[in-house]
C-alpha cells in the first residue's frame, strides 16, 4: 500500500526533468533515480507500515517521480528511496525486511531496468516482438487500485482485469467504481488459479459450486437454408451452430 499525498516531496519537478533530460541526451536508455527522503517521518506511520499493517508514507512521492520521468522522456525509470538506518524491531513484518537491510535498493532496481523494454508511442515501424496493449491476455492490480491509467485502458478490452481483495491500498477506486470490466478475487493464490484457467481456455465460472444451467441459444436461419433453430450448450462448449457461452 501507499500513501497518496506525495506534494511535500516533489517540489522542484522541473531539476529532476531536466537532470534526466542530460541523461537522455548522453545516450541513455533507462534512468534509475535514488532521492533523499526527509527525516521527519510520522513515527505513528512509519510503526504500522512496519508491522505490515500501516502504508508507505513515501510510495505515492516515489511513484510521482518515476511516472515523471517516463512520461516526459519516453523512458523506463524506476525509484530507488534513500532512506537512514532504523534500529531492530521485534515485531517486523517479513514483508518489510527487505527494506531494513537494504537502504536504497538500487542495486534491485539497476538489475531489472537492465531488462527494461523501449517504450513505444505508434508512430514507430512495428517488428517482431513488440508488445501492444492488444497483446496483453491479464493484468492483476490491487481491487481498490483501480483507478490507474493501464486498469482505464484495459477494463473494456478484451484483457482480463483481476482486482486482489487482499492487498489494500489508499487509492480507494474499487471495480464498482468502473461499472465491471474488472474480476475480483480474494488473493493472490486465487488470482494464480484465475489466470491458469484463463490460460488454458476454461470458463472460471464453471469453477465454483453453482454452475449455470444449459442454456437456449436462437440460430437465426441463414438465406435460402431454411428454418432458424435451437441449439442447447453446456456453459463454455461450442457448437457447430451457436457461439461459445464464454
Amino acid at each position: 500500500a501507499c500513501s497518496r499525498d506525495a506534494s511535500p516531496y516533489n517540489r522542484r519537478p522541473d531539476a529532476l526533468l531536466a537532470a534526466a533530460r542530460r541523461l537522455q541526451a548522453a545516450g541513455c536508455t533507462a534512468i534509475a533515480v535514488v532521492a533523499r527522503f526527509p527525516d521527519d517521518e510520522d513515527e505513528e506511520m512509519l510503526a504500522a507500515y512496519r508491522a505490515g499493517d500501516g502504508v508507505d508514507a513515501i510510495g505515492g512521492a516515489e511513484a510521482i517521480i518515476s511516472h515523471l520521468i517516463t512520461k516526459e522522456l519516453r523512458l523506463p525509470c524506476a525509484h530507488a528511496p534513500a532512506l537512514p538506518a532504523l534500529g531492530l524491531a521485534p515485531g517486523l513484518a517479513p514483508r518489510a525486511c527487505a527494506e531494513e537491510l537494504g537502504h536504497t535498493f538500487l542495486p534491485c532496481v539497476l538489475a531489472n531496468l537492465a531488462r527494461a523494454p523501449s517504450l513505444l508511442d505508434g508512430s514507430e515501424r512495428p517488428l517482431p516482438g513488440d508488445l501492444w496493449r492488444d497483446s496483453l491476455d491479464a493484468l492483476v492490480v490491487p481491487a481498490d487500485a483501480c483507478g490507474g491509467a493501464a486498469v482505464l485502458a484495459l477494463a473494456a478490452s478484451d484483457t482480463l482485469v483481476v482486482g486482489v481483495e487482499e492487498n489494500t491500498c489508499a487509492m480507494a477506486v474499487s471495480p464498482e467504481r468502473l461499472g465491471g470490466g474488472v474480476v475480483r478475487v480474494r488473493s493472490y493464490m486465487e488470482a494464480i488459479g484465475l489466470l491458469a484457467a484463463h490460460k488454458a481456455g476454461v470458463n472460471p465460472a464453471c469453477l465454483t459450486p453453482t454452475v449455470a444451467p444449459i442454456a437456449d441459444l436462437e440460430v437465426p436461419a441463414e438465406p435460402g437454408h431454411g428454418r432458424s433453430g435451437r441449439v442447447s450448450e453446456e456453459p463454455g462448449e461450442r457448437s457447430e451452430l451457436g457461439a461459445a457461452a464464454y
